[in-house]
């Protein structure tokens, strides 16, 4: 497991009863976001910094072995995140696993959204970048529905519905006037 605040994180290994601090090993901070996924046994860790260097880093570390470890976002971009929403969108049908990962950026007033492929069929990708205006004031907050496959974004100005997935059919969205 790993038990984080903002500032520091601790990997523990409860069956082989060991610790390793995962912001000082990795040299990481401003943790974000953590999310586990099952299928690969494997922690993902949004941080917004990376040797004292502000930007977009997004690790990936084993269940069982905290040596194994992948940066699969190395972006330095010298901007603070926030609202950050990690999400793994998989569908066994069609075989694909992808990472959607969202945020806002500080000073350039835009919140993105990052679909990786992390299938194994395939080698790590981005398959999508969106983004769209939003003050650093003010709060969004996405939602991944999984079983239609659309993420939702709620902010002050409404609501936004993004398609995610491969080889979704296309579909209207209505709302409740039809």
């Amino acid at each position: 497991m790993i038990t984080a605040s903002p500032e520091d994180g601790i990997y523990t290994n409860l069956v082989q009863n060991y610790e390793v601090d995962v912001d000082e090993q990795y040299k990481i901070g401003a943790m974000k976001q953590i999310i586990f996924d099952n299928d690969d046994n494997s922690f993902y860790i949004l941080a917004n910094s990376l040797e004292d260097k502000l930007g977009i880093y997004l690790l990936k570390i084993g269940q069982n072995d905290p040596c194994k470890t992948e940066f699969l976002i190395k972006w330095k971009n010298k901007l603070n995140v926030n609202d950050v929403n990690v999400f793994i969108n998989r569908n066994a049908k069609h075989q694909f696993k992808e990472l959607i990962v969202t945020f806002k950026s500080i000073y350039i007033n835009i919140y993105s959204v990052i679909v990786l492929d992390i299938s194994r069929i395939r080698n790590m990708n981005m398959l999508y970048r969106h983004e769209s205006f939003q003050l650093w004031e003010e709060k969004i907050m996405s939602i991944m529905l999984f079983n239609n496959m659309d993420l939702i974004t709620v902010n002050k100005q409404g609501i936004s519905v993004l398609a995610m997935g491969a080889d979704l059919d296309k579909r209207a969205i209505k709302n409740n006037h039809g």
